[in-house]
C-alpha cells in the first residue's frame, strides 16, 4: 500500500485540528463557567434580598411582641385602678393579681415605669386596701365615717392616676414604622 498524499491545505487542517478543538472546548468551557457564574450571582442577590426581608420581618415582630407585653402591663395598671375605684372586687385579690401581672415589667421598662408601678401606684393601692379593711372592721360610726372619708380621698387619687399612667407609659407604647 502506498501512502496517500493529501493536498497541502488538508495537511494544514489536520495539523491544526487538535489545536482548534482545544480552543473551541476552552471557549465553550469559559462561556459555560461565565453563564453559571452569572446565574450564581443572581441567586446570591435573591438570597440576600430574602434574608434582608426576613430580618426586617423579625425586627418588626420583635417590636410588636414587645409592644403587646408592655400593653398588657399598662392594661393591668389601668384595670386595677378601675377595680379598686369601683370596688368591683376584693381589694386583696385585685392587688395580688396586679403584683403577679406586673412581674415582667422590670425587663420591659426603664426605672421610671418600674418605680411608678412598684412604689407610687402600689403604695396607693396598699393604702386603699388598708382603708377598706378599716371600714369593714370599724366598731363605731365615727371611725367608719373617718375611714369612708379617707376612702373617698383615695378614690379621687386613684382617678388622678389615669392621667399619670398615660404620661409614664407613653414613651413605651408607640409603634413606629
Amino acid at each position: 500500500m502506498t501512502p496517500t498524499v493529501l493536498p497541502l491545505w488538508l495537511e494544514v487542517i489536520k495539523a491544526v485540528a487538535p489545536l482548534l478543538a482545544a480552543l473551541l472546548a476552552a471557549g465553550v468551557g469559559a462561556w459555560v463557567a461565565h453563564k453559571f457564574g452569572r446565574i450564581q450571582e443572581s441567586i446570591a442577590k435573591q438570597q440576600a434580598a430574602t434574608a434582608a426581608a426576613a430580618a426586617t420581618t423579625a425586627r418588626n415582630k420583635l417590636r410588636l411582641d414587645l409592644f403587646d407585653r408592655r400593653w398588657a402591663i399598662y392594661q393591668t395598671a389601668k384595670g386595677v385602678i378601675d377595680t379598686m375605684a369601683h370596688q368591683d372586687d376584693d381589694p386583696d385579690s385585685a392587688a395580688l393579681k396586679y403584683l403577679s401581672n406586673i412581674r415582667a415589667a422590670r425587663w420591659l421598662f426603664d426605672d421610671d415605669v418600674n418605680k411608678y408601678l412598684r412604689i407610687e401606684l402600689w403604695d396607693l393601692l396598699h393604702e386603699f386596701r388598708i382603708v377598706r379593711s378599716e371600714i369593714v372592721d370599724a366598731h363605731d360610726q365615727a371611725t367608719k365615717k373617718q375611714a369612708l372619708q379617707k376612702q373617698h380621698e383615695l378614690i379621687s387619687k386613684l382617678y388622678k392616676q389615669d392621667e399619670r399612667i398615660n404620661k409614664v407609659f407613653e414613651p413605651y407604647l408607640k409603634l413606629e414604622s
